[in-house]
């Protein structure tokens, strides 16, 4: 069966009504088969759903799951009041997961979560998160392909599933908080930066003489004394928590400062 496109070429401009009336027919017919294939499932297709349906069973998982969409199942879940909507699909061999938040992105706030979403999936092999900059839904996903639906493996399943999870869950207080334009003290003199020029960019103001890449250059340098802090006590800005930690660095800790950093700090004050 031809695809639209073939279908249009093919048949051309009509010249008659009778004609007309054919085509019509024929789009009709490719719509409705093109929408059967959709609802229909590969046989590999649906033993990877029958077996996604049998792990979440048994872990006692509550899911949605309707024949009409057999390639997505659906769970809602909460904790400490925060709602989430968690589906899985399955598309040829391959798994995918799509976390919704229970928040969506303010229009004054679009920059904002747009430039730490660069930040955050810079470095994130895991996930990655991502902004329906229509509606403002922020969402964050994982994806995994299967060799063979007999290599289904149970554990793997649910320990991707939890981890993108938690990962969220460690984002939720920054991600809310920017989504709602609540920007962290450290970043604001950045973002405020940024954004001028952005501006000046937009209104052709922006002076060509001027021109640098990134922002490596625009990061302030913190003292001596600041690092110090910083490696004995962790974040202090008051919008960062535990909870806004980057995944692969876990809770803050001590670190050991160098003799030699102290002692040329000494000199240099001296």
């Amino acid at each position: 069966m031809k695809n639209m496109r073939e279908l249009f070429e093919q048949t051309g401009t009509p010249e008659s009504p009778a004609e007309m009336q054919e085509r019509i027919e024929q789009v009709r017919e490719e719509i409705a088969r093109m929408i059967s294939e959709l609802k229909e499932c590969t046989p590999e297709e649906k033993q990877i759903m029958d077996s996604i349906l049998k792990t979440l069973t048994d872990h006692n998982m509550k899911f949605l799951f309707r024949e009409e969409v057999p390639r997505r199942v659906c769970l809602r879940f909460g904790t400490d009041n925060k709602p989430f909507e968690l589906s899985i699909y399955v598309q040829s061999r391959k798994v995918s997961y799509r976390l919704c938040f229970p928040f969506r992105v303010q229009t004054n706030a679009l920059f904002l979560v747009s430039m730490y979403m660069a930040e955050f999936n810079a470095d994130k092999s895991f996930s990655v998160l991502n902004l329906d900059m229509e509606n403002g839904e922020l969402s964050m996903e994982y994806s995994y392909i299967l060799q063979d639906p007999e290599t289904f493996d149970e554990d793997a399943f649910m320990i991707y599933m939890n981890s993108l999870i938690h990962l969220s869950m460690m984002f939720y207080v920054k991600l809310s908080h920017l989504a709602a334009g609540m920007v962290p003290r450290k970043d604001k003199e950045l973002y405020r930066f940024l954004l001028q020029q952005a501006l000046e960019t937009i209104e052709e103001k922006f002076d060509d003489e001027k021109v640098t890449y990134g922002t490596q250059d625009l990061q302030p340098q913190p003292s001596v004394e600041q690092r110090i802090f910083e490696r004995l006590f962790g974040e202090t800005d008051d919008m960062d928590s535990e909870e806004d930690l980057p995944f692969n660095n876990g809770p803050a800790r001590p670190e050991i400062v160098s003799l030699e950093e102290l002692q040329d700090h000494q000199e240099e004050e001296g």
